[in-house]
């Protein structure tokens, strides 16, 4: 009789309605269901799948189905290896509500021999994307055979109308409503270009009807049938139609926040997200700041390539500080934001509270005290501030 090691003891969830064995650890985090058949009626759970990817491994979900539930050890000619247990997730844990049990089954018990009466194989479930986004994703228990992966006008609730949503059918069905279908008329939904900027998980259809769930990673940008659900809520940009289920490039306008030079034109993607936040940019080849905006006519059109990345004009490109060096003691020193351009290099007289002779520099980093500065005089040096002039 084989011993099961909580160390690398798996649990194996064979679906009775066809599919991948998924497998859990036994680790005794959790209480193992029973060996045998069992009807799952627990949350959303997943297992790992040795077999997905072309055997790189993988997740899925455990559906609401009867499964053959039986366990190992993780090790040599076994179907979970003893790299692979690290990947196992507990298994879910024994109670009523989780799992339904048919006491007649055991280890050696096939799928079809179960007394208990198991969910069909094709359950009548069904996820509901709306194209325009204004409900989000819901499942439905509602007969919508008819209208798999394709569009349908829907109301879910009899407060409000009708709207056009993208009909997938779904095996694992949690809190389905009820909806009603109006059969009579058509509706479709454009596939469009959508962009997000910001870190969230994203839910979209993409143009060959795929429901794909994904992370943006700061940054996402592809084609989808439905307007993106994502999680948390962020801002998503609408960029138009796709074009053989491709984002058609964009043309940017870049503008010189001085005014001095041309607008330049580019159909670099990458100045996307640039646009979409409104920033201000550096790009190789200059040393003055851009404001990037989302143009239609795209003349001459060049490459570029960012260096740098500010909120605006003003913080990529902020006004000069100045420092006022006493002539007599070059550790006195005086930070002010006041004009002084005029005078960068001189040494000045400043107002006659302040006496003394100060020199003048620019100071381009932030100031640690801001000094409201006056001028009176000018001159060449130090020599010439500190010479005694008599009027004849």
């Amino acid at each position: 009789m084989t011993t099961f090691l909580p160390s690398v003891g798996y649990i194996g969830f064979q679906p009775c309605c066809g599919g991948p064995t998924l497998y859990f650890s036994n680790n005794g985090t959790t209480v193992i269901p029973n060996l045998g058949i069992n009807v799952y009626e627990g949350p959303g759970a997943t297992g790992y799948d040795p077999l997905a990817n072309a055997g790189a491994g993988g997740y899925a979900l455990l559906t609401h189905q009867c499964y053959k539930v039986f366990r190992g050890n993780a090790g040599p000619g076994q179907p979970i290896t003893g790299a692979e247990y690290g990947n196992l997730l507990p298994v879910p844990t024994n109670t009523p509500s989780n799992y339904t049990w048919d006491s007649t089954t055991t280890y050696e018990s096939t799928c079809g021999d179960e007394v208990i009466t198991c969910p069909s194989c094709t359950p009548q479930c069904y996820t509901l994307y709306s194209c325009d986004g204004s409900v989000p994703p819901l499942n439905t228990d509602t007969d919508l055979s008819a209208y798999v992966n394709g569009f349908a006008l829907i109301q879910v609730d009899a407060d409000f109308g009708f709207t056009c949503f993208y009909v997938l059918e779904s095996l694992f069905c949690s809190n389905p409503i009820t909806v009603v279908v109006d059969g009579d008329t058509p509706c479709t939904c454009e596939c469009t270009c959508y962009e997000i900027v910001e870190e969230a998980k994203v839910s979209y259809v993409d143009c060959d009807g795929n429901e794909i769930d994904t992370d943006t990673n700061g940054y996402w940008k592809d084609c989808s049938l439905v307007y993106p659900f994502t999680n948390p809520q962020v801002p998503v940009t609408d960029n138009g139609p796709c074009v053989n289920g491709l984002c058609a490039d964009q043309c940017f306008e870049l503008t010189d926040c001085n005014g001095l030079l041309d607008p330049i034109y580019t159909t670099a993607q990458s100045l996307s997200a640039y646009a979409i936040l409104g920033q201000t940019v550096i790009i190789q080849g200059y040393n003055n700041c851009w404001t990037v905006t989302d143009t239609v006519v795209c003349d001459c059109a060049i490459d570029v390539i960012v260096l740098q990345a500010y909120p605006d004009c003003e913080t990529c490109n902020p006004a000069p500080n100045y420092t006022l060096t006493n002539c007599d003691d070059l550790g006195t020193i005086v930070y002010t934001s006041s004009d002084l351009s005029a005078y960068i290099g001189q040494v000045v007289e400043r107002d006659p509270d302040c006496p003394g002779c100060w020199i003048v520099a620019e100071y381009n980093s932030p100031i640690p005290s801001n000094t409201p500065v006056t001028i009176t005089q000018a001159y060449d040096d130090c020599e010439a501030c500190k010479t005694t002039y008599y009027v004849l």
